[in-house]
């Protein structure tokens, strides 16, 4: 059965889990977007009463949200899972953003919102073959949506309130259910197929940034 260590920090606050097959046995969410994530390592590790070397005894791949996403959130969250995966030699394996968003939502099926920095978000329609859409704000998401959509995602108050006024209905995301999503995805995964570069995160536009 799969052991995978999950992260997530493409949303409000960083999180962690740890899954075995589809079972979450500890999980972590910050109290801020810049709360460390060897914090939270700290916190899954003493949830499940496990020391360092014995999670990489049972480990069988680090997991990452790879956006898109804010850029210094998204990079310092890759950065640290490819680090774990690499010193523990362990498989890495990475998970786009809207996949996880949409398992944590309940098999949503419907617009994925993912936040973008200055208020922006990006979008997934949910309909196959459909692309991730450029950074909106909410008012030109409506127009590509239709008033009264409802949209799921994990996204700050402001942003919130904004999508909101415009009459979207959203379905609040919390970090800690998107990086258990993470865990459970990468563990339908077969770790031998994949190695340390699997992915690389999807990063923003320049002026994106954020």
């Amino acid at each position: 059965m799969t052991m995978v260590l999950a992260i997530d920090t493409t949303g409000t606050a960083p999180a962690m889990a740890l899954v075995r097959g589809d079972e979450v046995r500890s999980a972590w969410q910050g109290h801020a977007a810049q709360t460390p994530l060897l914090d939270g390592l700290r916190a899954v590790l003493a949830g499940q009463g496990l020391s360092m070397p014995a999670l990489r005894k049972d480990l069988t791949a680090v997991a990452a949200a790879m956006g898109p996403g804010r850029y210094a959130r998204l990079r310092a969250g890759v950065a640290f899972a490819k680090g774990l995966a690499t010193g523990w030699g362990a498989p890495f394996i990475g998970v786009r953003s809207v996949a996880a968003v949409a398992h944590a939502a309940g098999g949503h099926i419907g617009p994925i919102v993912i936040p973008a920095g200055r208020g922006r978000v990006y979008c997934w329609t949910g309909e196959p073959g459909e692309s991730l859409s450029p950074a909106v704000d909410p008012s030109a998401l409506v127009e590509r949506l239709g008033p009264g959509a409802s949209v799921a995602g994990d996204v700050d108050d402001v942003t919130a309130a904004a999508l909101r006024a415009t009459g979207l209905r959203l379905k609040p995301i919390r970090p800690i259910e998107i990086a258990e999503a993470v865990g459970r995805l990468a563990g339908e995964r077969d770790p031998s197929s994949v190695g340390v570069e699997v992915a690389r995160p999807i990063y923003v536009p320049a002026a994106d940034h954020g």
